[in-house]
């Protein structure tokens, strides 16, 4: 399974500043919510999803299963070049590179990157200060800001290109699992902005993706279950 994180801030911080929790229950047991309606992306039939969440980065975790459990090779996925799928993307990445000197994945997809996209969007706009993550997403709640949609929309897409990309490369039949603050703020809006037909666009292998399944997890003690689970694995 490959795990991705688009943690950058974490979810409390969206709370605080009114972001609505109404499609963010917490999970119980670990455990993930599968996209098999939403999304488009059905569990394998008899599967239960789960998965261990990751706080405060934007990266991509592959999960290994061995004999003597599961592995997580180090990765930093994260810093990755953003991908480009149109004259727009292209646009965007001199945007970022003119900034950065390198647009990554996490200059798009994270708290500090939801705010890079609302920069690039809000750009032609009449001056303003500029918008925190929180109030990004508040203001995409009650669509007050279409700079404000169009970076959630943005992010979306992304974020199904880069999923679909690392689906190809690692072929992670047990499940895509999303993780972290960014994600469980975006959500609400995966179907309505398309992640899953963008996910599938991948020309002659649109069949194949459907193959993988896409969870959100939102367990926000799993990755501290784990470790504990790890501490009390080792020899004393």
């Amino acid at each position: 399974s490959t795990t991705f994180d688009t943690s950058g801030r974490g979810e409390g911080d969206l709370a605080q500043e009114g972001v609505p929790h109404a499609h963010w229950q917490p999970a119980r047991r670990s455990r993930t919510t599968t996209y098999g309606g939403p999304v488009g992306f059905a569990r394998p039939p008899g599967r239960r999803s789960r998965s261990w969440r990751i706080h405060y980065a934007t990266t991509a975790a592959l999960a290994l299963t061995t004999n003597t459990g599961v592995t997580v090779p180090a990765s930093e996925t994260g810093h990755i070049a953003m991908p480009v799928r149109s004259e727009s993307d292209l646009n965007l990445v001199l945007f970022l590179r003119q900034k950065y000197g390198f647009a990554s994945v996490e200059h798009v997809l994270s708290g500090s990157g939801l705010e890079n996209l609302y920069s690039w969007h809000a750009r032609h706009a009449p001056k303003s200060p500029p918008f925190s993550a929180p109030k990004i997403m508040a203001a995409m709640a009650d669509r007050s800001d279409p700079a404000a949609v169009l970076a959630v929309q943005s992010a979306t897409r992304i974020l199904a290109h880069v999923c679909a990309d690392l689906a190809l490369i690692h072929l992670p039949f047990g499940g895509v699992y999303l993780v972290g603050g960014v994600a469980r703020a975006l959500a609400p809006y995966l179907s309505e902005f398309g992640f899953d037909t963008n996910f599938q666009d991948m020309g002659g292998f649109k069949a194949f993706m459907s193959r993988f399944s896409i969870s959100l997890v939102t367990d926000d003690y799993a990755a501290l279950t784990g470790c504990a689970k790890a501490i009390a694995s080792v020899p004393r």
